[in-house]
């Protein structure tokens, strides 16, 4: 082991080739991503399925309750994961170092009306500041009322974000943090 010290390891990629997909991603910040995941056999397609459809031929169709919640469990769990990769993606493209958080006094629970708040926001303030660029996501508050997280890249005139956002939603706040934390 000790003749081993200091070597990388050596990873032949080629040798997976058959079983294995390499995927590779290089941010504007120097971080390099490498994935290496399983290749999936796809099962053949069969004209026969296609005619059976609404049947009971899904393998769904044969779980039980239990089983069923189990597999909406591990759906969600796989869902979670993802958004988190793609959010973690977005934001080192994007090199974000700030973190905008609008929220609204009136206790807005319902998300289709807090999205056309945003909207709404949104073309007021490109009016503004037309570079203006980031990584959104909505986020309910303890109270039930939706708010925002926007990672953001640079500086804004914290002004101007207020003022439209005052203009859009009445009462409400904006707040910018210059380190947004820990990604995902």
């Amino acid at each position: 082991m000790d003749e081993l010290k200091g070597e990388a390891p050596n990873l032949d990629i080629r040798t997976l080739e058959d079983t294995h997909r390499l995927k590779v991603t290089e941010y504007p910040t120097g971080h390099v991503e490498a994935t290496l995941y399983f290749k999936r056999a796809h099962a053949p397609q069969s004209d026969e399925r296609d005619l059976h459809r609404g049947e009971g031929s899904s393998p769904s169709c044969n779980l039980t309750s239990a089983e069923l919640s189990e597999k909406d469990s591990s759906n969600k769990d796989r869902s979670l994961r993802r958004s988190r990769s793609t959010f973690k993606r977005h934001c080192l493209n994007l090199q974000v170092d700030r973190m905008i958080t609008l929220t609204t006094r009136a206790n807005i629970t319902d998300r289709a009306e807090f999205h056309q708040l945003i909207k709404k926001w949104l073309r007021r303030t490109r009016a503004h500041l037309p570079d203006l660029a980031g990584v959104a996501v909505f986020e309910r508050q303890k109270r039930g009322a939706w708010h925002l997280h926007m990672a953001v890249r640079g500086h804004y005139d914290v002004r101007i974000l207020r003022h439209t956002w005052q203009a859009v939603c009445d009462s409400g706040s904006v707040n910018i943090r210059r380190q947004p934390g820990k990604v995902a």
